[in-house]
């Protein structure tokens, strides 16, 4: 029989365990997970094994998680075609295995697509969440923390009707057992139950090797075989399928409008963005920071992207003054030096450049030409939308990209 002292204690050591803080049980999972310059210097993670979904043969999968919200995750099960989804350069997709179509994700089912690409990118658990609440609990019969996570509300929604995921977190091993995350199927939102375990290092970083997922009764448990990291990837590795391609395509002008320079009365346009200034040859460079950090924060918060990215340029010259990012439904809140904008609504000139980004002048030539004949002028900043990007085509020389002027009547009245 224990005797008093040593029951006491248990309670006090129960008492100190239970005065940590909700973040500082994320921080101590992912001291957990391995060194800290380990885990920013991994390029990319590569996992492979095989998949079980309730009442069907087995099927394999494989996980690519690149930098800066990249992804590509590939299903294969008997009997049907192969399921993929992931993100890059501001997209989040998927392509249904029964139907072989291509869908764009937004908003909240975006946020949680870009939240599992993140655990499994091993990202500081802090960045995926709002607010975070800790409680005791029990799993299994044995005592857990369990972290009460809120996400970023949307725009325009009450913080207080924010999702909230859960996690259950080993106490002693410091490693997250459970995940519980909402999922809407159809008008109603269901829990989705995802179990980790069989947990080992590979390369020093700690990584659950078994996952089951409880969907509603559906159960589908994926078994890690296999990881690597700074895996030498195809140049290709991360371009759309082709059915993305024809999702993000669909509404393009056609073929025989991409010459003609027009003026259209367009809509104010809600955006985030990120200013920086740099030298012209770096553009390309900053524009691959800040389009992922931008989406990131979007999806996060479930703001609903309603195009494709976008820069806009303010000054030209040793240094170019521009932001880029993405355009949104509602306004969103500054958060760091990422800022709510607005495009101008009005005349603007309209001009699409087919080709590869570093021949963007020759289009802004041929509008200022265009202009010298024109009886409008340019009456602020110039923007580009991005409609194809090296994600959604291979080949150079078939990406678009509309090219925009707001104007007014010349004050010459020619």
């Amino acid at each position: 029989m224990p005797t008093l002292s040593a029951l006491l204690l248990c309670a006090f050591a129960a008492t100190a365990q239970d005065s940590v803080t909700a973040e500082e049980v994320l921080d101590r999972i992912d001291d957990n997970l391995g060194p800290a310059e380990k885990l920013t210097a991994i390029q990319n993670r590569v996992y492979e094994g095989k998949l079980v979904v309730s009442g069907m043969e087995p099927g394999t999968f494989r996980e690519v998680v690149g930098p800066k919200g990249y992804a590509l995750i590939r299903t294969k099960l008997p009997g049907f075609d192969e399921f993929s989804e992931g993100s890059g350069w501001g997209t989040v997709w998927e392509v249904n295995a029964r139907t072989g179509q291509g869908t764009i994700k937004s908003g909240v089912e975006a946020a949680r697509s870009l939240r599992r690409y993140a655990t499994l990118r091993h990202e500081p658990w802090r960045r995926l969440y709002a607010q975070v609440a800790l409680e005791a609990g029990e799993l299994d019969g044995k005592r857990v923390h369990v972290l009460r996570c809120k996400q970023h509300p949307r725009p325009g929604q009450p913080e207080e009707s924010a999702d909230q995921d859960v996690l259950y977190v080993d106490r002693e091993a410091n490693v997250v057992l459970r995940l519980v995350v909402p999922m809407s199927m159809g008008p109603e939102t269901i829990p989705v139950t995802i179990d980790y375990s069989n947990w080992k290092r590979v390369d020093d970083i700690l990584y659950a090797h078994r996952r089951e997922v409880d969907l509603a009764g559906t159960k589908v448990v994926t078994t890690v075989e296999r990881i690597t990291h700074d895996v030498d990837l195809p140049a290709d590795a991360f371009f759309f399928p082709e059915q993305v391609r024809t999702a993000l395509n669909a509404g393009l002008p056609k073929e025989e409008d991409l010459s003609r320079i027009v003026v259209e009365n367009v809509q104010a346009q809600h955006a985030a963005v990120i200013r920086k200034q740099c030298k012209l040859a770096d553009i390309g460079k900053a524009m691959a920071d800040i389009l992922p950090k931008v989406m990131m924060h979007l999806s996060s918060i479930g703001a609903e992207v309603t195009g494709p990215p976008f820069s806009r340029y303010y000054a030209f010259g040793d240094t170019i003054d521009f932001e880029a990012g993405m355009p949104v439904a509602t306004p969103i809140e500054t958060k760091g030096d990422i800022v709510p904008v607005t495009l101008p609504a009005g005349p603007t000139i309209s001009a699409w450049h087919v080709g590869p980004y570093e021949e963007l002048s020759r289009t802004h030539t041929a509008v200022h030409e265009w202009l010298a004949t024109s009886d409008v002028e340019i009456a602020g900043p110039c923007w580009e939308i991005y409609w194809t990007d090296p994600g959604t085509e291979p080949d150079p020389g078939k990406w678009r990209t509309q090219i925009l002027y707001p104007c007014k009547p010349a004050r010459d009245g020619r």
